[in-house]
């Protein structure tokens, strides 16, 4: 069972509205299967290609079976 939630706000930051804070958190979480038996298109992957600053493209995750 793949398990995700979402939510967002935005708050004005002056009378104007001229500057607005955004906020935005995602959780989610995969029940009852092991790591080796959900496929690797059901997976939660950490950000995209240039969201996660200081890491390589694609540089997030297990390296090999030990982590």
């Amino acid at each position: 069972v793949k398990l995700r939630g979402e939510g967002s706000a935005y708050q004005s930051l002056d009378a104007a509205s001229k500057f607005v804070l955004a906020e935005r958190v995602a959780i989610g979480s995969i029940i009852g299967a092991g790591l080796q038996d959900v496929p690797a298109d059901r997976r939660f992957y950490s950000g995209g290609g240039g969201s996660v600053r200081g890491y390589a493209y694609q540089g997030i995750g297990p390296k090999d079976a030990d982590g």
